[in-house]
């Protein structure tokens, strides 16, 4: 399947709110309970209530979380009218999903095997269960990493098998570790773009590794106390500094490896 590095996040509030666009473009709405999907038509929005319930109870249990769904998603399934409604929503909104506080948008294309909704998933879960801001790496990292584990977890209990590619990265194009850390806003170029997703999935995905999903929890609840990585590490993980500089070359070489997953 192919990687999808540019995912926007934008605080959009609930879709329900006019005068967002959305109306003109996704005629037909499915509701059950507190959630509304609306889609182009009928089979597109029932396609989309039951992914999102699948992958939303999915991502929760990864994150090792207890989180209510969002209250609205917008399921585009056509890429014309994705793009319309995003050059109506704003500008800088790039890629195929959005997460706002209670809402999410997302295209949803044949190869994408909701992918992108279960990233926008775990950007809604991470803002509604942490206590204040997690930093940019972290979020994106996760987003990327746990949404492609959710949707995978999906796809094989409905005997589906999915594979992901992920290019090698150039090592001149690489992050140093500190501007990576450091980010507050996405990277400017296409380039740096690509490194700064591919970096933070693969620190996250190593941080899973080592201390496991429920690790990963507990690394962002200090996270959001201190978001110095490195003093979260030495102080609760006893990590040494060789420790994190064999951290930074693993990222580094995995980045720049070629990999299927």
């Amino acid at each position: 399947m192919k990687l999808v590095f540019i995912f926007s996040v934008l605080a959009i509030g609930a879709f329900a709110q006019p005068p967002l666009p959305v109306n003109g473009f996704l005629p037909a709405t499915i509701a059950e309970s507190n959630l509304v999907v609306r889609a182009a038509d009928e089979a597109a929005a029932a396609n989309g209530m039951k992914a999102v319930h699948l992958l939303h109870a999915e991502v929760c249990d990864l994150l090792t979380v207890t989180s209510p769904p969002p209250r609205f998603v917008a399921w585009f399934t056509d890429t014309n009218a994705w793009s319309l409604f995003s050059a109506k929503s704003g500008d800088g909104v790039e890629g195929r999903g959005l997460a706002g506080a209670a809402s999410i948008a997302v295209l949803s294309e044949p190869d994408d095997a909701n992918e992108t909704l279960a990233h926008e998933l775990v950007h809604l879960v991470l803002k509604k269960t942490s206590s204040g801001p997690l930093p940019l790496w972290f979020e994106e990292g996760c987003a990327s990493y746990f949404g492609w584990r959710a949707a995978q977890a999906v796809a094989r209990a409905q005997g589906r098998a999915l594979v992901r590619t992920q290019p090698a990265l150039n090592p001149a194009e690489l992050l140093t570790h500190d501007v990576l850390l450091g980010c507050l806003n996405y990277p400017a170029t296409p380039a740096a773009n690509r490194a700064f997703y591919r970096q933070s999935e693969e620190l996250v995905r190593l941080f899973d590794e080592r201390l496991g999903d429920a690790g990963v929890h507990k690394l962002s609840v200090l996270l959001v106390k201190n978001n110095d990585l490195r003093d979260c590490l030495k102080s609760e993980f006893g990590y040494r500094d060789g420790d994190l500089n064999t951290l930074d070359q693993a990222v580094d070489v995995r980045s720049t490896t070629r990999q299927e997953r």
